[in-house]
């Protein structure tokens, strides 16, 4: 049963392959494997963007030991690409399911259903961190005169980061769900929450620009500044760099935030699955109509229907 579950979910996250979400019908073998080289060729171009971002900062790093700061501003680069795409995913796959009462009908405890779709969150996570992750590694090769360590842990090091990512992820789902509940514009409140997040990711991304050059400039003093007041961090570079404590303890970090947003969720989420947050009473009034044109009418008509698409109001906000 799990397997099943497991299986469908998978279906869900790659049903754009399959099946046009504009006409709704499957795709042909051709253009299936066209959609698949349109997005693998997407991957690669932002895969370089990241690798353009990592190269001078490993440049400036890694020659003068600076390699856990490297690596430190590079994972929290990744983490926020990841959390970023990964609350959307959280937000549908976990709070916006429509096959809730089919799933609870089944012998199948909630909260198996809950970590089969966050399975699924953490899988998108992953696709999106290694985009950063993969030319991470690559750029600190070019640089580092013993790069042992750092290549054993590029696995655990992206599986856990992965891990830290979804467990973000779920929560801003959360968050966006619980302000979308009471919400009468689901829509509008759908691309306000996106908005934020887009701001402050352009936001943080800015910050890191600057950091990018105060390191370029000193990056010896400022790693040694750091070192001394951001431990985390430390701990966060270290690990990249195949430091076994610290390595060890990023990983029961991830455990313990685990196991801490299972047992936050655990009876929210079964409240989620069964509530009925439908659609406000209708409430009909008696009103004097106006005879328009036709030009008039079917532009008033698709008007409304572009307000009620989320899709739509995001990109015409971007």
């Amino acid at each position: 049963m799990i397997r099943a579950l497991f299986r469908k979910q998978l279906q869900e996250l790659f049903a754009a392959f399959v099946r046009s979400g504009r006409t709704g019908r499957r795709r042909t073998k051709g253009q299936r494997v066209g959609y698949a080289a349109l997005f693998l060729a997407l991957l690669l171009v932002l895969m370089v963007c990241f690798g353009a971002m990592a190269l001078p900062l490993s440049a400036a790093l890694v020659p003068q030991g600076g390699d856990w700061l490297y690596f430190a501003s590079m994972e929290l680069t990744a983490l926020l690409v990841s959390v970023l795409a990964g609350a959307f995913t959280s937000y549908t796959s976990l709070f916006q399911s429509r096959d809730n009462e089919m799933l609870l009908s089944l012998p199948i405890p909630p909260g198996v259903i809950f970590a089969v779709r966050v399975s699924t969150v953490y899988l998108t996570s992953l696709i999106y961190l290694l985009l950063v992750w993969a030319p991470t590694v690559r750029c600190y090769l070019v640089f580092a005169p013993a790069p042992a360590g750092a290549l054993l842990s590029a696995v655990p090091m992206a599986l856990l980061l992965a891990g830290a990512a979804s467990l973000l992820s779920v929560l801003l789902g959360w968050a966006v769900a619980l302000g979308n509940a009471r919400a009468r514009h689901k829509s509008l409140v759908t691309v306000v929450c996106s908005l934020l997040f887009l701001a402050l990711y352009y936001a943080g991304f800015l910050k890191v620009q600057s950091l990018l050059d105060e390191l370029a400039a000193d990056a010896a003093q400022l790693g040694t500044a750091l070192q001394q007041g951001s431990g985390p961090l430390y701990v966060l570079g270290r690990a990249a760099m195949g430091d076994l404590p610290a390595l060890a303890g990023l990983a029961v970090g991830v455990l313990l935030g685990t196991a801490g947003v299972f047992r936050l969720l655990e009876k929210p989420y079964l409240r989620r699955m069964t509530a009925q947050h439908g659609t406000p009473k209708a409430v009909y009034h008696a009103v004097r109509t106006k005879a328009v044109s036709l030009r008039r009418a079917l532009l008033r008509r698709e008007l409304r229907h572009l307000g009620s698409s989320a899709a739509y109001l995001l990109n015409a906000s971007l």
